[in-house]
């Protein structure tokens, strides 16, 4: 009870798996996004996550970085559900925290595991955050992660119904100008 599917056999690291609040606001989401790389880098390290980064892509050719991550798009999408944060919060979790123990996440959350797989696969990510919210004109609201592919950042959203690999906001809806923060360079 409380693991959504079946977990790989490498050992969890329990250190691994926890969840951190984070502040709201502009100063915030500088905040969450430099967590959510140190998150996803640190994640990309766990040997559990790292077997079932290459689970995921084994069915790729070879290098094939495109085939790799649209595997682990769809694999985010298929092993979380989308929630949001409780109110008044801002939470990210481990990735080790959204794959065994919560099965259900926000979109920072499941971009932190979205940017664990490829960085553990050797995919450049970074994390993009978008202001599109008309009640919340100055704050972000959304985030995802982009992998690079071939010289371009292509969004990867997993909580955004049928968004295919290089899906993002379309720049019409954006309030402000996106803020990125590179995880892993091309």
């Amino acid at each position: 009870e409380g693991i959504p599917r079946d977990v790989s056999r490498a050992a969890l690291d329990r250190d691994a798996c926890f969840r951190i609040p984070m502040e709201r606001g502009k100063r915030g989401t500088i905040e969450t996004l430099n967590r959510m790389a140190d998150l996803a880098t640190e994640g990309s390290q766990q040997p559990a996550l790292i077997q079932v980064a290459r689970g995921i892509a084994r069915g790729c050719p070879p290098r094939d970085k495109e085939c790799q991550a649209i595997a682990i798009l769809d694999y985010v999408r298929e092993m979380l559900d989308y929630l949001t944060d409780p109110a008044f919060a801002e939470w990210v979790s481990s990735p080790g925290w959204s794959l065994f123990v919560a099965g259900q996440e926000d979109c920072d959350s499941h971009a932190v595991l979205l940017a664990t797989f490829a960085v553990a696969v050797g995919i450049p990510v970074r994390f993009a955050a978008f202001a599109v919210d008309r009640s919340r004109p100055q704050e972000y609201s959304h985030v995802q992660a982009q992998v690079g592919i071939k010289g371009k950042w292509l969004g990867q959203d997993s909580v955004v119904a049928g968004a295919a690999l290089g899906w993002s906001p379309p720049e019409n809806e954006w309030l402000m100008e996106p803020n990125y923060l590179v995880v892993l360079e091309q």
